[in-house]
């Protein structure tokens, strides 16, 4: 319903100011995602050609957990993040500022 009312997306005005506390840890999260890649490079630990091997943290566990996918599954994880052909982003303001 919002994609139809918004056909050209939602723009959202954050000014710069103190993080509640509450959200201190959901806000470090977003900006982690929203300026960086989906995964680092030192965490692919292993290719073969069938399979893409690779850690991540289990924010459930807090321990480093190993995973082996198929390259396409990987692929498709990884498309998932790519920003739409067109899409306008901003860089250095309110929650995507790596300073912020």
């Amino acid at each position: 319903m919002l994609w139809k009312t918004y056909p050209k997306g939602l723009v959202a005005n954050v000014s710069k100011g103190r993080v509640p506390e509450a959200c201190r840890g959901l806000a470090g999260y977003l900006a982690k995602y929203v300026a960086s890649p989906p995964i680092a490079a030192r965490r692919i630990v292993n290719y073969d050609g069938q399979t893409v091997g690779y850690w991540y943290k289990d924010h459930k566990t807090k321990s480093k957990k190993f995973e082996k996918v198929h390259v396409y599954t990987f692929i498709g994880r990884m498309v998932q993040h790519i920003m739409p052909k067109g899409f306008q982003r901003i860089r250095y303001y309110g929650l995507e500022a790596t300073r912020t």
